[in-house]
Parts: C-alpha cells; structure tokens; sequence
C-alpha cells in the first residue's frame, strides 16, 4: 500500500547532521553560514522539516556533495532500476517571500517512480498542490498534485508552474518563456495567451516544468 513519509523519516536529517559533525560544525555555524535561523537546522536535524529547494543546493555546495545525495537517493539515472521510488516533498502552496522561492505547508513526503523524480543536481522535484480548475480538461483538476522539477528554464508547449505577483500560482500551457517576456495559456483555445514583457516580466515567475499528475494522494502527517 502506497503512503506517505513525514519529515522525520526523510534520509535528510541524518545526512545532514552526519556532515555538518564531519566539518566540526555547529550548528549555529551551519544557521550562519545559510542565513537562517539555529532554530531552523535543529529543526532539520530533528526530522521537523525539510529545507527548501533552494537552500537544499546551498547546502550541497557548502558540504561539495550533491542535492540526491543529501535526500538519500544518489544513484544515477543510469542505475535506476524498473519499480525504484523517491520519496518527494510534497507541499501545499508556493510563493516569493523576500525574493526567494518559498514552498509553503509542507505535507511529508510521497513515494513516485525514480525515474520520474531524478532531475539534475542542483535541482529538485517537488509535488505541489493544484491552485485552480483552468487545466482541468488535461486532467489536472484544483487540489491534486503536479510532480515539478524546480528549473525555470521549460521549453515551449511544456505545461509549468509559475507563481504571479509572487503569491498566486498556477499551472499553464509555456508558449514562451526567456528574461524578457513570457507567454502562458489554459487549456482553453479560445482565450488568447496571457503575455508578460518590460516591466510585468518582473512579476511573472516560472518554478519549471509539470512532469506528472497524481490525482487525490492522502494528506502526509503535518509536521510543525
């Protein structure tokens, strides 16, 4: 039976803690050095929480190992075997706090074939919740999940999450997407596609790619 896995179980924490001892590093050393708080790695540490996205390739770069090894599935996409799993993160919503990508209402974690969740390092794959109904003739329906590698680079013709005005996400069809303009559209032909250039472009933001749809997966065990 497929389930979902909390923080606490997550390879993360022992990693982590199992590198930062190596450095013979504290871990208020550790806060001060990612710019957060010593409350934050204990919490890490402890199974509480899983850092994200962004700070996971902080971490990978200041320990020089990768973003798979840190999560416990180092094998390369050539070693994957048929029926492998990865457990991802699965989170509730997105948003752009102090210029960061943040990922909100952390869930636990749930298990997807490997091959699905391995991405290049200094990436990650997340689940995150669908925030409304608009691709919901492709089969991706408000409130199931989308398993999204964190790139903002996506090609054109690529269905991707992009968060507007830096709380409102949404998932749309990429007709284009470069520094200066970005063009995104619904699965409705008949509206015309919504076009960011000059001075909007700054408000447009592309996570990455959406490469597969879970539909109605439990709840994992909230972790605070």
């Amino acid at each position: 039976m497929t389930r979902t896995k909390p923080a606490a179980e997550y390879p993360f924490r022992a990693t982590l803690q199992r590198l930062r001892l190596k450095k013979k590093m504290t871990q208020q050393q550790l806060a001060e050095k990612l710019g957060v708080s010593p409350v934050t790695v204990s919490g890490w540490e402890l199974g509480r929480r899983v850092p994200e996205p962004h700070t996971l390739s902080r971490i990978a770069q200041l320990f020089g190992t990768s973003v798979d090894n840190l999560l416990g599935y180092s094998k390369t996409a050539e070693t994957f075997q048929a029926g492998d799993i990865a457990y991802v993160p699965m989170y509730g919503s997105v948003a752009i706090l102090e210029g960061r990508l943040a990922f909100l209402d952390f869930h636990g974690t749930y298990p997807v074939p490997a091959e699905a969740a391995k991405v290049p390092r200094g990436v990650q794959a997340v689940l995150i919740t669908v925030p409304d109904s608009s691709m919901a003739s492709e089969g991706i329906r408000e409130g199931c999940k989308v398993l999204t590698h964190v790139n903002a680079k996506v090609n054109p013709g690529d269905i991707c999450l992009s968060i507007f005005d830096k709380t409102q996400p949404r998932i749309r069809y990429c007709k284009e997407a470069n520094a200066d303009r970005v063009a995104l559209t619904t699965a409705d032909t008949e509206k015309p596609p919504e076009v960011f250039e000059a001075a909007e472009r700054k408000n447009v933001h592309v996570i990455g790619p959406c490469i597969a749809v879970y539909q109605d997966l439990p709840r994992g065990k909230e972790v605070t």
